[in-house]
């Protein structure tokens, strides 16, 4: 049976499923690694990150950032996936054969009695630097043509990536553990299975999932939200040279009855007060002192000697204007004229501006049905600027993607 504290072996199992999947027919592609959609490791095997965080039964995850503006009003809880799970394992059936009419679903009260701990793993399937350059660079020349490559790359990693989750779910069963795939197809029979109608949609949220796969990565230490609330990794490769990676995710959820691992063991993250404090401060780039700044991998708050950002390159990218109407500036505060459109503002949270977004998106699709936008996506991964070391188009243009 996997540990659940071994996150480079369930890292591992991942990546070998994912290289499982990417042969059968529905992934294959011709014409050998140039034509290749997700990121690979320099072993050739897919580069799929996993990060494993836990937290007592007690710990609410969404702590700080339930708000239209951030996850949504009503995010999925520990006891909403418990819930979900408790429906599915009832024993409808008595050992004699006849039915358990009384039969009710184990409460999330009675769990926390045997339960010592939930633990999330999230997982990371990048797109590959290559589609991305070249769609980068396409856009720098005024040709979206490859946009539909990058599209076809996008639902390739997110179906490999869920699927792999899916199979770890299953290598995860063992005495002692209720595991609960939560892949985007999983996770939303939870939220219909224990959310209202008043709870999900416009009431919970303008433009959050209930269960957002890429909200997880970033509360897991996986993965940054970028300016753009991308999600970004940024890695230093065997060269020395930074990796960006931006992809696809899926997760999972155990309930175990192991207690939580607090002293990061293993790679383990906990999920306590002072952990969620530090998610939030790297996400919030009005945030600008010089531990936040360099903590993160967006190097947008970062600034030249006439205070422009050393970046920004998905705010000059998005056809919308929609990154431009939601963020600061590199200096942390709000321009006037988003700091005078009070409706936006939520909890200390700026909602993104996803009517334009979406409005953009929707339009062109509906004129041409291969458009996908994602222009924020590709200039970011293939010519933003790190933290962790010096990027720029010349390290990351179509000649040089791997």
């Amino acid at each position: 049976m996997l540990s659940l504290d071994d996150v480079a072996g369930l890292q591992d199992f991942l990546r070998e499923e994912a290289a499982r999947l990417a042969d059968d027919p529905e992934f294959a592609v011709h014409g050998g690694e140039d034509a290749q959609r997700f990121m690979s490791d320099h072993d050739g095997m897919p580069a799929v990150r996993a990060a494993v965080a836990n937290a007592s039964l007690e710990t609410d995850p969404w702590q700080g950032l339930r708000s239209p503006a951030a996850v949504g009003l009503h995010p999925v809880s520990f006891r909403d996936i418990w819930d979900f799970y408790a429906a599915n394992t009832i024993r409808n059936v008595r050992r004699d054969g006849s039915p358990n009419y009384l039969a009710m679903p184990e409460t999330y009260e009675e769990a926390r009695e045997r339960f010592g701990r939930a633990v999330i793993v999230s997982a990371l399937l990048p797109i590959s630097p290559r589609v991305l350059a070249e769609y980068a660079d396409a856009l720098a020349e005024g040709d979206v043509v490859d946009c539909a490559r990058y599209s076809r790359a996008s639902s390739d990693a997110g179906q490999i990536i869920a699927k792999a989750i899916a199979r770890l779910s299953l290598a995860l069963l063992g005495e002692g553990r209720a595991v609960i795939s939560m892949d985007p197809g999983t996770a939303g029979k939870v939220v219909d299975f224990t959310k209202a109608s008043s709870e999900t949609g416009k009431y919970h949220g303008p433009c959050n999932n209930p269960f957002p796969q890429n909200s997880v990565a970033v509360l897991t230490g996986l993965m940054q939200f970028g300016i753009s609330r991308i999600p970004l990794r940024d890695e230093l490769g065997p060269d020395g040279e930074v990796r960006r990676m931006m992809g696809q995710y899926s997760s999972l959820v155990v309930f175990d009855e192991a207690p939580p691992v607090v002293d990061s063991s293993g790679g383990v993250v906990l999920i306590d007060d002072s952990w969620l404090a530090s998610r939030r401060k790297l996400v919030d780039y009005t945030v600008v002192d010089d531990d936040a700044v360099a903590a993160r991998y967006c190097a947008y708050n970062r600034t030249d000697d006439d205070g422009r950002s050393v970046c920004g390159q998905c705010i000059k990218a998005c056809p919308a204007g929609a990154i431009a109407n939601s963020s600061p500036m590199p200096d942390g505060t709000y321009p006037e004229r988003l700091a005078r459109q009070k409706h936006r503002f939520h909890g200390g949270f700026l909602d993104f501006d996803f009517g334009n977004c979406a409005s953009h998106r929707a339009q062109r699709q509906t004129l041409y049905s291969e458009y996908a936008c994602a222009r924020c996506v590709a200039v970011c991964a293939a010519q933003g600027l790190s933290n962790l070391g010096e990027r720029s188009p010349k390290l990351c243009t179509v000649a040089d993607a791997g």
